[in-house]
């Protein structure tokens, strides 16, 4: 007579459920994306989204709440299924943009939020690790758009160095990640604009410096700039750690990634750091201090 599984085996079996539940989803959103259109967009959000929750399964300390995250993604499974099913059965470039492909973009429900209801079991996930991990990658995706607004407040989306605005640069390299399909778009198609962002970035503020002294690499750079811009709140400690946050982005991460090829878990890393620094670098300047 077999003996039943132990706990710990148990629990080992409904993660692997999870995460064969989440490499499906990423299949599948991936699949959706090739259909082209708004639905590029809508089916990479679901890839990356079912990519960050695997990062985070082992933050689920009870069976049920394993049972629960893999029931909810199952659904978006099911969803995406069919409407791969039917846009196979359609010609969707013919298709008006307001019809087949925002109706199955509307329908898709990536599970993301772990809700503050409680499921049918009565567990609620709002106050668990998973919860916050997750809260977290929210709050960094959104800093983009805190960084695009600050960028805008100190006219970085007029002032330009060459073809483009810092703005421009920013916009490129996260549309670049966003609608990327497969491994045939290399990170580079993201990382570089987003390295001339940061630079142009600090080749305007120089020049709104009310005094131009000599400053030959990054650290002298951001130092000087925020020696003469920054807000009269922020301390000098501060200044230091985002002139060296600077040259190791640029030294470490934007510069050797030119060249490597890079999974996409590294993708949005590099990613979510440089725009953090670009975040706290913009709301420490003055902008009345500028010439």
């Amino acid at each position: 007579m077999t003996n039943p599984p132990s706990d710990e085996e148990s629990d080992k079996q409904k993660q692997q459920d999870v995460l064969n539940t989440l490499n499906e989803a990423k299949n599948l959103g991936s699949r959706l994306s090739g259909k082209g259109r708004e639905l590029v967009a809508a089916g990479q959000n679901v890839a990356d989204w079912a990519e960050i929750t695997k990062e985070a399964i082992s933050l689920i300390d009870t069976q049920q709440g394993l049972v629960t995250i893999n029931n909810s993604w199952k659904n978006t499974n099911i969803q995406m299924d069919l409407a791969l099913n039917h846009l196979d059965q359609i010609d969707i470039s013919v298709v008006s943009s307001t019809s087949t492909g925002s109706a199955i973009t509307s329908l898709l429900t990536v599970p993301i939020i772990i809700g503050s209801e409680p499921g049918a079991s009565g567990e609620n996930f709002s106050d668990s690790p998973l919860a916050e991990h997750i809260a977290e990658q929210t709050r960094k995706a959104q800093d983009k758009e805190v960084v695009a607004e600050l960028m805008i407040g100190l006219k970085l989306d007029s002032t330009r160095i060459g073809k483009r605005t810092p703005l421009e640069q920013l916009e490129t390299a996260y549309k670049a990640f966003e609608i990327t399909v497969d491994d045939s778009v290399p990170a580079v198609t993201s990382l570089i604009p987003l390295r001339e962002c940061i630079l142009q970035t600090i080749d305007i503020l120089l020049k709104k410096r009310k005094h131009q002294e000599k400053a030959s690499n990054s650290v002298d750079k951001v130092t000087s700039i925020l020696r003469q811009l920054k807000r009269d709140s922020i301390p000098e400690q501060l200044m230091e750690e985002l002139a060296l946050q600077c040259k190791e982005i640029l030294d470490r991460s934007l510069s050797p990634a030119k060249e490597a090829k890079i999974p996409r878990s590294q993708w949005r890393h590099y990613l979510v750091v440089s725009v953090l620094w670009l975040k706290g670098f913009l709301l420490a300047i003055d902008p009345m201090k500028m010439v």
